[in-house]
């Protein structure tokens, strides 16, 4: 059960280096502990010289900071990484905002790998400044008519010129495209309407992936929306944080309730669902079997319902699915009630609705 958190870290894109939150910073800051950080060979961070992962800096750096649970809001490969990191470290990311994002596993077009070859062509001839330009000016990053972020993406390049040029070791992860199901955080998918379709790719599988995630479209903003419309991006993001907080207070005030207290809100909400609860397991050993509810007062008329609960942090595995499910009759419902959740084995065994042979 991930409890509430009030850390926010700001994983900027593959392009700039962290000033490109300056707009939003502010606010941020105001409402939150907001962290921004340059990966390795951005801004003031030395370059690599050296293989690693990404997700293992990261990890290094809240643990540094005591951070024990965080909200993470990525930016295109920053987005990329908040991905790894939450399959990777699952129990330390609260909520999940994804901007203009791309999961790993996923293809890009031609039409998209071209673009990034062109743009960074003058790189090869040593015209720095060329290939900065390119991309300053490219239709994707900053949608038509925002000239003053334009101008803002081209002078933070100019200041820092090795944040396109520099080599980079970090290795690739294992590709979060089938793993995407394992997240389960709230998580909000932004993605701007002028950006190229291959971000819009991504964002449809991400959403596809992951178990109810949300998606929205900003009109007139590319692919660095907190440059064009930093007050739009801070006020969507902010709201959407603050209204799953009040959830994760929720779930940390379930997850420190008694065992039987636990068994007692899960009845009630079955009551309240027009079901007749005809017991409840009293203090003891586990048997298995926590509630039995029926859909008539008598308990005549079928499908029992068999209820487990479990008030645990770890998630439920394979076997103990199973377990449960052998104490399932032919005319029997189950449901488990677990508030740690389940592997991802278990899910898809529990989506069977039958037990495996």
């Amino acid at each position: 059960m991930r409890q509430w958190s009030n850390h926010v870290v700001l994983i900027r894109d593959g392009i700039a280096h962290s000033v490109v939150w300056d707009a939003v910073w502010p606010s941020f800051c105001k409402t939150f502990h907001t962290i921004r950080y340059d990966r390795r060979g951005y801004g003031k961070s030395p370059a690599s010289t050296t293989w690693y992962y990404e997700t293992d800096d990261l990890a290094a750096l809240l643990h540094h900071l005591k951070v024990p649970r965080a909200i993470l809001v990525g930016s295109s490969h920053g987005g990329e990484l908040s991905i790894d990191f939450t399959l990777s470290h699952p129990d330390v990311v609260a909520q999940l905002i994804l901007v203009d994002a791309v999961a790993s596993g996923f293809p890009y077009s031609d039409h998209c790998l071209n673009r990034g070859m062109q743009n960074s062509k003058p790189f090869q001839q040593n015209d720095v400044k060329a290939g900065l330009a390119n991309w300053a000016k490219d239709k994707y990053l900053l949608a038509p008519g925002h000239e003053a972020a334009q101008k803002k993406l081209l002078d933070i390049l100019m200041a820092s010129p090795q944040d396109l040029t520099h080599d980079d070791y970090a290795r690739p992860t294992q590709a979060a495209l089938p793993r995407l199901h394992e997240i389960r955080v709230p998580t909000l998918i932004l993605t701007g309407d002028a950006d190229i379709p291959d971000v819009h790719a991504h964002a449809g599988v991400i959403e596809a992936g992951i178990y109810g995630s949300r998606r929205v479209v900003l009109v007139e903003a590319g692919h660095l929306m907190y440059l064009e419309k930093p007050d739009e991006f801070t006020s969507i993001v902010i709201s959407f944080i603050e209204s799953n907080s009040h959830w994760g207070e929720i779930e940390h005030y379930v997850q420190s309730m008694n065992p039987y207290d636990l068994q007692k809100l899960v009845a009630a909400l079955l009551r309240a669902m027009g079901y007749h609860v005809s017991w409840i397991a009293p203090p003891g050993p586990d048997k298995g079997i926590d509630i039995l509810a029926h859909n008539d007062p008598l308990g005549t008329s079928t499908p029992r319902i068999k209820v487990q609960v479990k008030r645990r942090a770890d998630t439920i595995s394979l076997d103990g699915l199973r377990s449960f499910m052998a104490m399932l009759g032919e005319q029997d419902v189950g449901i488990f009630v677990s508030t740690g959740g389940f592997t991802s084995d278990a899910e898809s065994q529990a989506r069977t609705k039958k037990p495996e042979s």
